[in-house]
């Protein structure tokens, strides 16, 4: 008998401890603040208090990586404040050297809002950058908001064990030959909201893989993101902005080629960068369709040479490559080449065809030292395979079609209805939880 009562009070003592441990329910005014040095301040804390405050980290989280960095010896304190009697979506003030933005309690209200993520974040940003954000966050660029907001709602709705970034909009784009024009289309922010429904789902997908090409192509030094956004504000033209940081560095990292030879440098720049949204979009943990990866093998595979007699410009298969690679002069430089396409497109493909396409590009680059004939049956024998393979994909392509067609969940169509309804203030009121609270106490303390 002994031994369980002292069960039992240690029981309680480990239900106390957790008790303490678990943060407070809503409460008086709280302030938190980010890894960066935001602070978020709550007039009164709602009930649904961390939402928000998750929210706004990821937020900002997202900002210092797109801006690479916090805070700098220029920068101007920043908070967010939010109130539970906030009329206006926001409300910018600035005074006593510090900028604040009010945003009201009512989360789903501001939390998708174009306008109210651009005031966001542009608030804390040009605050970071030295600049007194009053009178100048319509000159923030809404692209980024753009790309932020489908950042945020990754971030909120998917769960992912692996961190890939789809962009299903942007591959659908890839696959059907429609490229969007990467750099007019952070001229479209406006245009676009206005559109709204998939058209601004797109471009918000657009904008934020070009939020990735701003941060991969910069660094501490070349802050392409922030000179950017500095521009804006000083009155620069989306175009000229552009063209001074992302485009100023991409056109020194293009090759020069045979493809790029006799475009200008607004086509250089889009030539670049379709090139890296298709390597962004496929990869083996989404690779190519099999009918796109079966294009692709067969423009591979159909290569053409300029024989040596100097008449028009001849195509083969890639099987009779070893033995024209001694017999005509043209075909010398192919092999680096095609073993250069090979394993770009098994990048992009599973890990089955990857390592077929390896191996493949493996005999290719071996045809100056083996003899034809060998190579020549290896690549035989390797792109039976790579067929066998490409069928074998090809009707599991159908049966997992087939499968997603039948377990569609009302999730897919219904996202935003059901979210609302799991939202506490919606079903319980205040003195409910109350209630639940206290009962829930004086269970613990019996």
């Amino acid at each position: 008998m002994k031994f369980h009562i002292r069960k039992v009070y240690r029981l309680r003592g480990i239900l106390l401890l957790l008790l303490l441990a678990v943060p407070a329910g809503p409460a008086g005014a709280e302030t938190f603040q980010t890894s960066a040095g935001l602070e978020i301040r709550f007039d009164k804390l709602p009930d649904n208090y961390l939402d928000i405050q998750n929210h706004l980290k990821e937020l900002d989280r997202q900002l210092v990586r797109a801006f690479r960095g916090g805070r700098s010896s220029r920068s101007i304190p920043c908070r967010l404040i939010i109130r539970e009697n906030q009329a206006a979506l926001w409300e910018l003030n600035v005074a006593d050297g510090a900028v604040e933005l009010a945003l009201g309690a009512d989360f789903l209200r501001w939390r998708d809002d174009p306008g109210a993520i651009r005031a966001i974040a542009g608030a804390i940003q040009l605050a970071r950058l030295g600049i007194n954000p009053e009178n100048q966050l319509e000159k923030f660029p809404g692209w980024i908001a753009d790309g932020l907001l489908h950042k945020l709602r990754i971030a909120r709705d998917e769960i992912k064990v692996l961190n890939v970034s789809y962009y299903p909009g942007l591959r659908f784009l890839l696959l059907s030959g429609a490229m969007p024009d990467f750099a007019r289309e952070l001229e479209l922010s406006d245009a676009a909201r206005a559109v709204g429904g998939a058209f601004y789902e797109l471009h918000q997908e657009i904008a934020a893989f070009m939020l990735e090409q701003f941060y991969l192509n910069g660094s501490t030094a070349d802050n392409l993101l922030g000179d950017l956004t500095i521009l804006a504000v000083q009155g620069y033209g989306p175009e000229q902005a552009f063209n001074a940081t992302l485009g100023r560095v991409l056109l020194k990292k293009i090759p020069a080629n045979v493809e790029t030879a006799e475009l200008n440098d607004a086509d250089k720049i889009q030539y670049y960068l379709a090139a890296q949204a298709d390597q962004r979009v496929f990869n083996q943990y989404n690779p190519l369709p099999m009918e796109e990866f079966q294009r692709r093998f067969n423009a591979i595979r159909r290569f053409r040479y300029q024989p040596e007699n100097g008449s028009e410009a001849l195509t083969a298969d890639l099987v009779a490559l070893p033995k024209l690679f001694d017999a005509e002069p043209g075909c010398r430089l192919l092999p680096g080449v095609i073993a250069g396409e090979l394993s770009a497109l098994g990048n992009r493909s599973g890990i089955a065809l990857q390592l077929l396409l390896s191996r493949m590009a493996a005999a290719v680059t071996s045809i100056n030292r083996a003899p034809a004939v060998s190579v020549e049956q290896e690549l035989t024998r390797l792109i039976g395979l790579v067929e066998s393979e490409v069928k074998r994909q090809r009707q599991l392509e159908t049966y997992l079609d087939g499968m997603e067609a039948e377990i569609v969940t009302p999730n897919r169509y219904f996202a935003r209805e059901l979210e609302i309804v799991r939202q506490p203030e919606d079903i319980l009121s205040r003195n409910m939880l109350q209630y639940i609270d206290e009962t829930e106490k004086s269970f613990l303390e019996e």
